[in-house]
């Protein structure tokens, strides 16, 4: 009777976690959903992956959002850089068929309280709160979709001809905090390299 009654808990709260997203998407203007957990197989450099793709929605003109559900709230800094945190769907973006019909990758983050898209997209509006790429700070430095295009491009096939041709060099992306939650640090030893430079350099400016 207990396993029932938790069961039924579950129940309630999925429901309500459901109707709470669902009124999220009724902001939206007119879409269909073209594609649900979808695989795929990407082709970068060298580098073959199997993808699975959450979702795709198809505009009124027929332009495609490709997006990815999360439990939380995600950043657009993290589909940025040279080293992407959230690579995924820059890489559905940039490497698939309908990269000419693409109007922008989204996160749908699906948690009580905060419902909504995180999203990098051509046009302003496509999406309850989204504003167009040219109007993110985070992307200020493209002069067009296209660089951005271009830009993802560079930076995923830099990435995996790097993985292909073995470059495992131990650079951690954010020091500290990678080091931090590390598993590895008895073989990598590498936040001790860093802190003894620190310190080499605290006692010069000292």
């Amino acid at each position: 009777m207990r396993f029932q009654g938790d069961l039924q808990i579950e129940q309630r709260r999925l429901v309500s976690l459901v109707r709470e997203w669902l009124n999220e998407e009724k902001k939206r203007g007119h879409f269909t959903v073209i594609a649900i957990e979808e695989k795929r197989t990407i082709q970068i450099g060298g580098l073959v992956l199997n993808a699975r793709l959450d979702r795709v929605d198809e505009l009124e003109d027929g332009q495609h959002i490709v997006i990815d559900y999360k439990t939380r709230k995600q950043s657009v800094q993290t589909m940025l850089g040279e080293r992407p945190d959230e690579p995924q769907l820059p890489l559905y973006l940039v490497m698939t068929e309908a990269q000419q019909q693409a109007a922008g990758v989204a996160f749908a983050a699906v948690k009580r309280g905060e419902m909504g898209f995180v999203a990098i997209m051509r046009d302003p509006d496509l999406l309850p709160g989204v504003k167009a790429f040219s109007q993110l700070n985070a992307c200020k430095q493209f002069s067009s979709w296209e660089d951005l295009i271009a830009t993802w491009r560079q930076y995923l096939t830099s990435l995996a001809e790097g993985f292909c041709n073995g470059d495992a060099r131990v650079n951690p992306k954010n020091f500290p905090a990678t080091c931090e939650n590390c598993d590895m640090q008895l073989f990598c030893r590498i936040h001790e390299r860093i802190g003894e430079r620190s310190v080499e350099q605290d006692d010069e400016n000292g």
